[in-house]
């Protein structure tokens, strides 16, 4: 299941998992809100569609990088597992496969590096 890891920021070491559709940004309806002075309210929305995973940046101030990548307003990407991902300041990492360490019984950690 697509999860979104955030790494820096407010919300560093929560994941939020979804399966169809969320958006990010500092409004109140969205399922991932990210508290920046550099995310706008409604900044990005990823989608998954069968076994794709693609970002679109709303039109935010400052866009959504993916990668160190800019994208503008409007564009969109397909994200791939462990894409680095920046709303503003805040860093975070895709997660859509599930990892080997889970599939031994260890924690579900989105990223886990290793099993304890």
């Amino acid at each position: 299941m697509p999860t979104l890891e955030i790494l820096s920021g407010s919300k560093a070491g929560q994941s939020f998992t979804f399966t169809e559709q969320t958006k990010i940004g500092k409004d109140d309806s969205c399922p991932i809100q990210i508290a920046d002075a550099g995310v706008s309210r409604f900044h990005a929305q990823i989608t998954k569609s069968g076994n794709t995973v693609r970002i679109k940046d709303l039109g935010s101030s400052n866009g959504t990088y993916i990668n160190f990548k800019k994208k503008g307003k409007g564009e969109e990407a397909t994200l791939k597992d462990r894409d680095i991902i920046f709303f503003g300041r805040t860093v975070s990492r895709s997660c859509w496969r599930r990892r080997r360490t889970e599939a031994r019984g260890c924690p579900p950690s989105c990223c886990a590096r290793r099993c304890p």
